[in-house]
């Protein structure tokens, strides 16, 4: 009769050797199990925790492929949006030199009292004048409003031409009579001719001011004062709106003759 194995060890190699028919109990056979070749006790333990809770290793591939397209994406939102505010600047610059003299040509053709050649004093009542004119027209011209200052067309602008009545095409300024004003509204010092323009006392808003308006069809144009530069010393006052800018057209060249260069 064999004896009953002290351990573990000497089981395993009566067991190996053929000298012990014991049967293994079931706790011996867990044991041999886990004291079997490191490689594969550690191989069955990384199995079972893979059974358990798959592990997730960090992935650094794609988190600087992450990194690489935020950054690429901020780039190209910061170039679009450079690339709409030089586009919108241009068009400013652009609106600012050509708007004024492209609108000259752009007043309603059913006006049938516009004309920049007649200068006969006109009699029209205010419920004509709102029918013919556009509203913002109408609300400064009939209405004596206001436009905010720093917001019309001409109070910064620079062309070469003549200024008419936006209402009756009547003159008004030149260009050459216009000057910088820091007071948000297009400026100049005297009117092409006297006539361009009548005055009358303004007592609104509790001040006591000198009102223009248009010398053919009464047209409420704006506000002279005695701050205007020599040789007037007036400042005229006036609206954007109620204005109209044409350009002065420039001169042809004449063909030179040929042969008439300087001679060696």
């Amino acid at each position: 009769m064999c004896r009953v194995p002290r351990s573990v060890f000497e089981l395993h190699s009566k067991v190996t050797s053929g000298n012990c028919t014991v049967q293994s109990h079931p706790r011996v056979v867990k044991r041999k199990r886990e004291i079997a070749h490191p490689i594969e006790r550690n191989t069955g333990l990384l199995a079972r925790v893979n059974e358990r809770e798959p592990i997730s290793l960090p992935d650094c591939g794609n988190r600087r492929t992450e990194a690489k397209m935020k950054k690429y994406t901020k780039t190209c939102l910061v170039m679009a949006a450079s690339l709409v505010i030089a586009v919108s600047f241009v068009t400013a610059c652009q609106a600012r030199q050509q708007g004024p003299a492209a609108a000259a040509n752009e007043h309603p053709a059913q006006n049938p009292y516009y004309s920049r050649t007649d200068t006969k004093v006109l009699k029209v009542p205010d419920s004509v004048w709102k029918k013919i004119l556009p509203a913002n027209i109408y609300a400064v011209a009939r209405e004596k409003d206001t436009e905010r200052a720093f917001t019309g067309k001409y109070w910064n602008f620079e062309g070469i031409g003549t200024y008419y009545c936006a209402v009756c095409g009547n003159k008004l300024f030149r260009s050459d009579a216009k000057f910088a004003s820091e007071c948000g509204w297009p400026s100049f010092f005297k009117t092409v001719r006297p006539a361009s323009v009548v005055y009358q006392v303004d007592k609104s808003y509790g001040m006591v001011r000198e009102e223009v308006l248009c010398g053919r069809c009464g047209s409420h144009l704006g506000h002279v004062f005695d701050d205007g530069p020599p040789p007037t010393g007036k400042r005229f006052c006036m609206n954007s709106i109620v204005l109209e800018f044409m350009p002065d057209e420039k001169k042809a060249q004449k063909p030179s003759k040929p042969g008439a260069g300087p001679k060696p």
